[in-house]
């Protein structure tokens, strides 16, 4: 559902350019939701895919504790908390940008507000705007890409511990699904 939001953020925009045969304007409010539902959704895609990578740790490391652990009521807060947590990184991002200055040549040559660029057309300076821009961006791909690697290695270690070739089979099938997306992302 998130990848859907996701790309059907950018989507309407893109075609309503190409459409316009690239003479299309895009109002501030307008470029500032696109902005901040791309940060929400993209935030807490990063976020969901640590949370789907500690599913398949309890899943292979503690089988038997699995539905003690990943009860439904803990998938609903982690889901929800991705969500809030792209919500978090989203706004305050939005708000930095959109309360910038602008004058004089405002045109961005892309088919969707991207912040990097907004933020160039700015007549003040972006030093703080850019290093929240960079510092907030690195943390919401690095920490879940970190926890991401953190369950994996674990995994890893005990799938070699397993003696049986038939569990190893079926543990590297039950994470390959999810392996693949996140290389994918």
């Amino acid at each position: 559902m998130l990848q859907i939001g996701y790309s059907t953020n950018i989507a309407p925009l893109t075609l309503a350019s190409i459409l316009s045969m690239g003479q299309m304007l895009i109002s501030l409010p307008v470029c500032g939701a696109q902005m901040f539902f791309f940060i929400l959704l993209g935030g807490s895609d990063c976020v969901l895919l640590a949370v789907m990578a500690y599913d398949r740790y309890v899943a292979i490391c503690h089988p038997l504790h699995y539905n003690l652990i990943m009860s439904w009521q803990l998938c609903g807060q982690m889901t929800l908390g991705s969500l809030g947590l792209g919500f978090l990184l989203s706004l305050p991002l939005t708000i930095l940008i959109c309360h910038l200055p602008f004058c004089g040549h405002n045109e961005i040559y892309h088919f969707f507000c991207d912040m990097p660029a907004v933020t160039r057309l700015a007549c003040a300076d972006t030093c703080v705007h850019e290093a929240a821009l960079y510092a907030l961006g690195v943390a919401a791909v690095a920490v879940p890409f970190l926890l991401t690697c953190l369950s994996y290695g674990c995994i890893v270690a005990t799938i070699l511990r397993m003696n049986s070739a038939e569990g190893k089979r079926r543990a590297f099938s039950t994470c390959s699904s999810h392996l693949i997306v996140v290389l994918l992302q």
